[in-house]
């Protein structure tokens, strides 16, 4: 995969038209620019789900404001571990081309943000700050993706609207781990973790194999991106005030009209046409 990027013209302007004033109150033009075209926005997507409609429509923004931007499939179908690796490893060749870039910011496509998130998060110029992303747990109850120690225990838990409850609405905290689905990191810390050897987002195989008796993986990617991140000495941020809607659920079923009552499913057969996963 190639990450093939959009952004803003070399006079600055998208269709002819130059922008003029800078989105954030109280930043001038000049320093809005030059924190816009140090980012670069990844939006990994399976091609069965598209780009969320938010999403979409934030690319004009970000491309007349000079933030960089591309889109990557996922072509493994799930295996986001690997997506997410060949993304930094896209990202750095772009740094390698542009000197200004500094921050990867990673939007998972099925959720819907503000177009000024990325800037929000860049600005903080933290090596690792997270936005807010729930989803449900196990259980079912509502959490953010984020882990914190309890006061109690110790123990990392994720924050859920049962027990926690309660989020301030805007502000800057260092957490155990956090989630990639709308992460900010500075080019450092994945510098850092390719030269000692490991390949960011690589979920360990000691946690791969155990699968084979849990049934589930037990650390997801960025759990593992978060554990590589603390062990070179980078703490982790979430900022409260960049909070995404994650449009997680979608209902997928047979056309009602295409079910035969008399078929025997003795007699179905898979048309030749048909979809194959090779």
């Amino acid at each position: 995969m190639q990450i093939k990027l959009l952004g803003r013209m070399e006079d600055g302007s998208i269709d002819g038209q130059a922008y003029q004033g800078s989105p954030v109150p109280g930043m001038p033009l000049e320093e809005f620019a030059a924190l816009a075209a140090s980012i670069v926005v990844i939006v990994p997507h399976r091609p069965t789900e598209g780009v969320s409609a938010s999403i979409s429509m934030n690319v004009g923004l970000w491309a007349l404001w000079g933030i960089n931007y591309g889109i990557i499939e996922d072509q493994f179908a799930g295996e986001i571990a690997a997506v997410r690796g060949n993304i930094v490893k896209g990202f750095l060749q772009v740094c390698a081309q542009k000197p200004n870039v500094k921050y990867l910011v990673m939007i998972d496509n099925d959720q819907i943000v503000d177009a000024l998130h990325p800037i929000q998060l860049a600005l903080w110029d933290l090596p690792v700050v997270s936005g807010v992303v729930c989803s449900p747990s196990e259980h079912g109850i509502l959490k953010a993706c984020f882990t914190m120690n309890d006061e109690t225990t110790g123990k990392a838990r994720f924050p859920t609207v049962m027990y926690t409850q309660r989020l301030p609405a805007r502000g800057l905290r260092e957490v155990n781990s956090c989630g990639a689905g709308l992460l900010c990191v500075r080019k450092e810390v994945f510098e850092k973790i390719v030269a000692s050897g490991e390949i960011p987002f690589y979920i360990p195989e000691e946690s791969r194999k155990e699968c084979w008796d849990a049934g589930v993986m037990k650390i997801g990617e960025d759990i593992a991106f978060c554990r590589q991140a603390k062990a070179q000495g980078f703490p982790l941020h979430v900022d409260f005030a960049v909070r995404a809607i994650h449009m997680k659920l979608s209902a997928f079923f047979w056309p009602q009209e295409l079910i035969d009552q008399n078929m025997d499913a003795r007699d179905f057969k898979v048309d030749a046409r048909d979809y194959a996963h090779e």
